[in-house]
């Protein structure tokens, strides 16, 4: 869980994204809520590979993401994306997230496509269209391991 709370803690630390989310950045399937829009979800796509080379958790591990922007407005949704994308980028060359969980160091990420959906939406006596962008991210990373003295 340490890759996912490092994810959303550098989103959450970027104040463009939460002027339109707040703090609704999320792993997991979460329903949408009419009145908890916008908010970005996120899950790991291959979950069924939880095991590390050797059990050696300091191996390079390249799990893939998808991050769904999700808003009634779509021009929202497209904001979202566009922060979205441009934060990651941010980690494509190397960084170190820390958590309360340790710190993860980001080897390598790739952004490696992007779908736009609109869903019927009914909620509160309303029916409109839920628009959302999934960004697709393949994310290499190992945990900081500590020096041994």
């Amino acid at each position: 869980m340490s890759l996912e709370l490092a994810l959303r803690t550098h989103l959450l630390s970027k104040t463009p994204i939460t002027d339109i989310v707040g703090q609704r950045v999320a792993f997991g399937a979460i329903e949408p809520s009419a009145d908890k829009l916008p908010d970005v979800l996120f899950a790991q796509l291959d979950a069924s590979f939880t095991s590390t080379l050797d059990g050696d958790g300091e191996d390079l591990q390249f799990p893939f993401f998808e991050f769904a922007c999700r808003s009634f407005d779509p021009t929202d949704v497209m904001t979202l994306a566009n922060l979205i994308r441009r934060s990651l980028r941010e980690l494509a060359t190397g960084a170190t997230i820390t958590t309360s969980l340790g710190d993860v160091v980001i080897e390598q990420l790739v952004i490696s496509g992007e779908e736009d959906q609109a869903t019927a939406f009914e909620g509160q006596g309303l029916a409109r269209l839920l628009h959302s962008r999934s960004i697709v991210v393949q994310v290499g990373y190992r945990f900081a391991v500590a020096a041994v003295s």
